[in-house]
């Protein structure tokens, strides 16, 4: 069989190029070939043969299906990073996954940053990790999983268990300027309670000895996802539930994927739309990230409680309502104003995430 290369983002780790055989399964050691956590260079488009995770359909086909399939193939893709004994099953389900996601249409994209803004904030957490942090999560995922490949694991579980809804966002009335748990984090017995709670609760568990590994490893997987939400300026706010309500049209010419206009919600845009108008990779914004904005940040922006983390948030919240055009137009100028908050939001969410979890490991606390 011919070789080509085929670049990913391994393990979802920047631009590292693996060997594949045509023919092949689209699995690599920890990762499901799916659309936000890979690209291709020239020589991966020979057409790919059946055995793919898609059957027959050859790469350039699948590069402009891959978005509708996304959601149920991230979530086989999960399950063999946790589970890697499953992957001879997965691969037999995941051309019925991709024929399923054809016929029923996009799944809700409702998620807090989408599952580039989580991989990015999980790969800037990664590379700032102390080596006991470093070693306690391989304890937890395996070799060679990443932080990343599980960032956006409790969305899958807010589906499978509403009692966890409410852990992906506080809600702060935007004219307020401050946090009051008795306001803003009132517990509900079906969906929980609220994202700063949650936060706290697994960071004092993540690490705690006398958790089990299956619990410790559920704490890691929520707190690399919440520490991501509450960095997501809306979900912080409680009025047009959280941006839900207002209506865009997302209009950048000049971006990356294009320029087709998009209707959408200003909370879905700043979940994920902008982040794909930014660059067309996640781990090419990691690379940017780190060539600019991170060099020049301190370390004290990476220390603070959850509490001071959602304000913060919210802060940013009212800015982006500030910055909100009349016309509910989001187009280039728009992106403009937008782009240092962005990355601003994503770059401390990776700070942070990475020193609450050496804290965490070097502590090991369990209250």
């Amino acid at each position: 069989m011919a070789e080509v290369s085929l670049c990913v983002h391994d393990r979802r780790v920047s631009g590292k190029k693996i060997p594949v055989q045509s023919g092949e399964p689209l699995f690599t050691e920890q990762v499901f070939f799916d659309e936000p956590s890979f690209f291709f260079d020239e020589t991966a488009f020979p057409a790919w043969s059946p055995g793919s995770a898609c059957g027959s359909l050859d790469v350039i086909v699948f590069v402009t299906i891959a978005r509708k399939i996304h959601r149920p193939l991230t979530r086989i893709r999960r399950t063999l990073a946790l589970f890697p004994i499953a992957r001879k099953s997965a691969m037999r389900l995941a051309p019925l996954a991709c024929c399923a996601a054809l016929l029923l249409g996009p799944a809700h994209t409702a998620h807090a940053w989408g599952e580039e803004g989580h991989s990015i904030v999980a790969e800037i957490a990664s590379r700032r990790l102390s080596p006991e942090a470093r070693a306690g999560i391989e304890a937890l995922l395996g070799k060679g999983a990443s932080l990343a490949s599980v960032s956006g694991w409790a969305d899958d579980e807010r589906v499978r268990d509403p009692r966890t809804t409410r852990w992906h966002f506080v809600e702060i009335p935007l004219a307020k300027d401050d946090y009051d748990p008795a306001r803003d984090c009132v517990a509900d017995p079906d969906k929980g309670d609220c994202i700063v709670a949650e936060i706290v609760r697994e960071s004092t568990a993540v690490a705690c000895p006398t958790r089990s590994v299956g619990e410790r490893r559920r704490s890691l997987m929520f707190l690399v996802h919440f520490v991501g939400d509450v960095h997501q300026p809306l979900h912080t706010v409680k009025e047009n539930n959280g941006g839900n309500g207002i209506r865009v049209t997302i209009a950048i010419r000049n971006g990356a994927n294009g320029s087709a206009s998009e209707d959408t919600n200003l909370h879905a845009a700043w979940d994920a739309a902008l982040i794909r108008k930014t660059v067309w990779a996640w781990g090419n914004y990691v690379e940017v990230l780190e060539s600019n904005w991170l060099p020049k940040a301190g370390n004290d922006l990476a220390r603070g409680s959850p509490a001071d983390w959602a304000l913060e948030s919210h802060r940013t919240a009212v800015k982006l309502f500030d910055i909100q055009p009349r016309n509910d137009v989001l187009d280039d100028a728009y992106l403009a104003k937008a782009r240092p908050i962005l990355d601003r939001q994503l770059s401390v969410a990776g700070m942070r995430l990475a020193h609450l979890l050496n804290d965490a490991f070097a502590t090991k606390r369990c209250k």
